[in-house]
């Protein structure tokens, strides 16, 4: 059963309160002695013990007693509408201005086959000194009815997916995932964490070392996902951000992840992708379709190429990498699901065994 998110009206957000004993606690405070810090109305005090929606200003307050970077970990909902075409110039009170602001556009509109059109940016927060996010504006107007309510629930999934995860290393902090107000544009907001991606590094032959890094890394956030009861599917390298400067491994773009026993999987129309499983698309999504595409993605790390699907044993053999290995990888790209590892622990228990 989903868990029903508290909303708060556009300007305001909710405060998880028992999220913000826990991190007072961490800051050697009583809850009580934070709220007093912050320096706010009683009044404010109260709708915050009683999570009720508070002015992003009164936020802000409370962040500067326990940090900008706890954000994440204490906000349920922030329900403000981000428009590219507003900036910093906007004379609207404290509590109407938008929350992320000078967008750095990091692509162009991306159009999928199926009609859904959306830009990703790197964006400023008003308020909060050295914090970015990373914004997607998914365009619904030019969707049929149908069309729309199908991706809203898509991308809804989001936070929904995020929020059901505890904090870990290999998640991005949600911020939200809302409409606008006449539902034209729909926002997925995440942190920002600084890095590059996989696809990116993956231009050059990664050493074996690095490659079984990131490889066990991936396999321990999926491994998180599916004992949550979520199948990332659709997983490709560009999916895979490597966080500076360790080039840890952080899953990203989750509004394409599904809960399991939720709604259909993939449709025809989705775009072509060498990493994803070839039954993907005719039934339900299982963990399955997850080891399917680590195992493309760890082949081409350790072959410096993309290796037609169903030569990847052949190739391996060409670089000497280590017969467990080669071994394992090939299972996981198996034609048939069941010739596959039954887990992703079962394939970190096979890595632990290359090492």
């Amino acid at each position: 059963m989903s868990t029903q998110l508290p909303e708060a009206p556009a300007g305001t957000v909710i405060v998880n309160f028992s999220a913000l004993i826990a991190v007072s606690g961490e800051n050697g405070m009583s809850v009580e002695d934070v709220l007093d810090k912050a320096n706010l109305e009683r009044r404010t005090m109260q709708r915050i013990r009683k999570e009720q929606p508070i002015r992003r200003c009164s936020l802000t307050e409370l962040l500067n007693v326990i940090g900008a970077h706890n954000y994440g970990r204490i906000v349920y909902h922030a329900a403000a509408c981000p428009n590219p075409t507003e900036g910093a110039g906007n004379q609207k009170k404290d509590d109407e201005l938008l929350e992320w602001i000078e967008p750095k556009y990091l692509t162009d509109w991306i159009t999928l086959p199926n009609g859904l059109q959306y830009w990703v940016s790197k964006n400023r927060h008003r308020h909060l000194p050295g914090t970015f996010a990373r914004v997607k504006c998914y365009e619904l107007k030019f969707l049929s009815d149908d069309q729309r309510r199908e991706f809203e629930a898509r991308l809804t999934r989001h936070p929904i997916v995020c929020r059901k995860l505890t904090p870990h290393p290999r998640i991005p902090i949600n911020q939200g995932a809302f409409p606008d107000p006449i539902r034209e544009c729909w926002w997925v907001i995440d942190y920002w964490i600084d890095g590059i991606t996989l696809h990116d590094v993956l231009q050059e032959r990664l050493p074996i070392g690095e490659a079984l890094r990131i490889g066990r890394e991936l396999a321990e956030g999926l491994k998180l996902l599916h004992d949550n009861g979520i199948v990332r599917r659709g997983l490709s390298p560009q999916h895979i951000l490597l966080r500076a400067p360790d080039r840890s491994v952080v899953l990203t773009d989750f509004e394409l992840a599904k809960l399991l026993g939720g709604a259909p999987t993939v449709g025809k129309d989705w775009p072509p992708d060498l990493y994803r499983a070839p039954e993907l698309g005719e039934g339900d999504a299982t963990t399955s379709v997850d080891i399917y595409s680590w195992g493309r993605i760890m082949a081409y790390m350790g072959i410096g190429v993309l290796p037609p699907a169903g030569r990847e044993k052949k190739s391996l053999h060409e670089r000497g990498l280590p017969e467990p290995l080669i071994d394992l990888i090939a299972s996981c790209v198996a034609a048939s699901p069941r010739s596959r590892p039954g887990t992703m622990q079962n394939v970190l228990d096979a890595l632990s065994e290359t090492t």
